[in-house]
Order: C-alpha cells, then structure tokens, then sequence
C-alpha cells in the first residue's frame, strides 16, 4: 500500500562575503527550486495533513475488530422472607458473569475489513497528494514562464527605445516623416500595458503557490531557480502501458470492493448463532452457596434481514468493481490526453527554436538596416519586431506549457519524470 511521507525541506543562509580584490568563487544561487516547492507542499499542506490523520484513525479499527465483546456482570437479591424485611438480609445473592463469543472467522473477517478500509485510506492520501504535486508543479512552470516573460518583455522596452531614437533621428534628417516617431512611442505604451497584464499574472500565481506552500496569499514569492530538463516522452513508453489500472483511484475502488467481498462473508457467518458463556455464584442464607456454568447461544431467527444483509454486500462489490473499470478508463483518457498535448508541445518548441526564431531573428535585423537605408517602411519594421518578439514569448509560454503537461502525465502515471538531480526516477 502506497503511503505517503512527508519530505523535509533543507534550507541554508549564503553569506556574502566583501573585502579586497582577491578573486573568489562564487556564491551558489539561492532561490526555490522545483523539488524545493513540491516537497514543502507535501510536507507542510493541511489538507494532507488531514487525510494522514483520518487514515491514521481508521487503522485504529484493526484494534477495534479483534477485540471480543465486553462480557457483562449482574448481581441480584431474592428475599425469600416476608415483606418489609431487610434486603441485606436477602435470602439468597447472585453474581453472574456472561461472556458472547463471536462464531469462529467473524473476528478475523472484522479484522480484513478494517485493514481494507484502512488500505483505501492510504490509497486516498496518495492521490491526494499527487494531486497537489501536480498542482504545485503547474504553479512553478506557470511562474517561472511568465517571470522569464516580463524578464523578455521589459528587455524588448530598449529595443522599441532603440526604434524610436532611430525613428527620430532619421525625422531630424527630413528622410523619414514624424509620424514614425509617433507610432514608436504609441508601440511603447502598448508594451507597458501588457507589462501590467503579466504583472497581474505573477501576482495572481505567486499567490497560487503560495497558499499550495501553506503560506499567505500574499508572501513574495522568492526567486525560482531554472526547472530540470524534461524527458522525452518515449522515456514513459513503458509506463503508460500500464499506469492506468494502479492509479490510487482504481485501488481506491478494488480495495472497497475486497471489503464489500469480506463483508458478504461476515454476513453470511450471522446465520451462525454465537454461544454464549456464563458462570453464577449463588450464595444461600443456609449456608449452601451454588456455582453454575451455563453455555447457550443467541438465535438469529430473521433470516430475511439477514439474507438482504448478504444481497447488499455483493451488490456493493459488483458496484465498485465497476467503479474500478471507469476509473481505469478515466485514467486511460487523461493518459492520452496528456500524451497527446506534451507530443504537441515538444514539437513545436522544436519548430519554435530551429526554424521561427532564427527566420524571425533575421528578419528583424534585415528590417531595421532596411529602415535605415529606406528600402522598408516604418510598418514593416515594427510588424517585423512584433514577430520576433512574438517568437521568444512563444517559446517561454511553450515551454511553461511542456512542464504543466509533464507534470499532469506524471500523475496520470504515479511516475515522477523528473528526480531532484534531473534524473527520472519512479
């Protein structure tokens, strides 16, 4: 059964040392990584933390199962004198020890059925927190890309700063009109406008992350250091196979229906009376004190509740079996799905880095030494520019969407595509 444990999270201090001009190496990059993220997620999430609880509370039940009913003591007077007497004068005292024992397999099949319900806990944590891995993996990328965006973004300002000195410059000279200088500046202000979009945006996954981090909304979120290097998808081709029927939500269904099966059997050991057990002490104002041991069984004589008890138990197995099938199918859905958009996305960053970019890189520059010479008009510049800038953004956004897709394939999956070094591990 797949349990979960919490990671913790190592963190150091970087001093920085000042002083004379000897050279010295430098300072490791601070800032939190992607494995950082995950484990302090697992480690720190209350919803986790409740479910830990709830799965440690039903393993309580084991206990509960073994444990044979609580044997009963009665003690009882007989006044066999006339009315009025003293009853601590009674004639004869009785004290009486009754025990039930369960038929012989009630108790361990008690016992099966706890360890199931606690294997379906287990099996809910573990989805759970595969859930919030992949979340707080979708928030990182998510993060990292538009941060790498605005990094992109307000780099491009001094590029349409460039543009429009160029602009000017040629309008001071009479070979160029004013309106080109105009067009820089309104370029300009459309660049700050979306500056404000993608700041919103961090802010809005910042606080995302965050709260995955069980921290404030509002917490600045440190500097994220580069996520490792994906896999290619053929490195899951042995997985995908397979990782359909052992994800925790088909467990979680095949471990409710063994306990349905294991109740059906229970139900049908009631049809057994359980015997019942007792020893008396009668003490006699005579002087002749008795002990009995007496042996009788309870008697299950509705038999129909019984049976319908039997009917529902194997109704309920059937039912989460099936549950089982759709859950596999599901899985098989959301396997494929995530194979097909993370194929998609590698391919075109392939295409974006080989072929757009370099075609777009050279356009721009051929564009602007064209402006300069007026063989290229103002608008063919900047639709030039757009495209290149279009292009770097394009790539940044597809690669943020390649680690959203790896991380949705490794919880299709339950394998980790990427371990804290870069390697792939299970």
């Amino acid at each position: 059964m797949k349990r979960i444990i919490a990671y913790i999270i190592l963190s150091g201090t970087i001093c920085c040392i000042a002083g004379d001009k000897t050279p010295s190496s430098p300072a490791p990059e601070v800032g939190l990584s992607l494995s950082q993220a995950v484990r302090t997620v697992l480690a720190v999430h209350p919803e986790l933390e409740a479910l830990r609880l709830q799965a440690e509370a039903v393993g309580e039940e084991r206990e509960q199962a073994m444990t044979p009913p609580e044997p009963m003591l009665s003690f009882g007077l007989m006044d066999m004198t006339n009315a009025g007497s003293d009853w601590t004068d009674a004639a004869e005292k009785r004290v009486t020890l009754e025990q039930k024992i369960p038929w012989y397999g009630k108790r361990e099949l008690r016992r099966q059925i706890a360890d199931r319900k606690y294997e379906g806990a287990g099996h809910a944590l573990a989805a759970q927190a595969l859930r919030l891995q992949r979340e707080t993996k979708e928030a990182f990328h998510s993060l990292y890309a538009i941060r790498r965006t605005l990094a992109v973004t307000r780099a491009d300002e001094q590029v349409i700063q460039r543009i429009a000195d160029l602009a000017e410059a040629l309008y001071a000279t009479g070979k160029r009109s004013q309106n080109d200088f105009i067009r820089a500046e309104a370029e300009k202000t459309v660049l700050r406008q979306s500056l404000i979009e993608l700041d919103a945006q961090e802010a809005v996954l910042g606080a995302t992350l965050n709260v995955l981090m069980n921290r404030p909304p509002e917490h600045p979120v440190e500097t994220l250091l580069p996520p490792p290097e994906w896999p290619a998808l053929d490195a899951w081709s042995s997985d995908l196979r397979e990782a359909a029927e052992t994800r925790p939500n088909v467990l979680t269904a095949l471990a409710r229906s063994a306990m349905y099966g294991q109740q059906a059997e229970l139900a049908q050991k009631e049809f057994w009376p359980d015997p019942i057990v007792s020893v008396e002490y009668r003490g006699n104002r005579s002087g002749e004190d008795m002990l009995m041991l007496m042996v009788g069984f309870d008697l299950p004589v509705w038999r129909s509740s019984l049976r319908a008890g039997v009917r529902q138990a194997k109704l309920l197995r059937q039912a989460n079996l099936a549950e089982a099938r759709v859950a596999a199918q599901e899985n098989a859905l959301r396997i494929e799905t995530a194979r097909i958009a993370l194929q998609a996305a590698q391919r075109s960053l392939e295409l974006y880095i080989n072929e757009l970019l370099p075609q777009a890189d050279a356009g721009f520059q051929a564009s602007e030494a064209g402006y300069r010479n007026g063989q290229v008009t103002f608008t063919e510049l900047l639709e030039q520019h757009r495209i290149l800038l279009a292009t770097r953004l394009k790539i940044i956004a597809t690669k943020g969407e390649i680690g959203r897709q790896t991380a949705r394939l490794e919880e299709a999956t339950d394998v980790i595509a990427i371990g804290e070094n870069g390697e792939r591990r299970p």
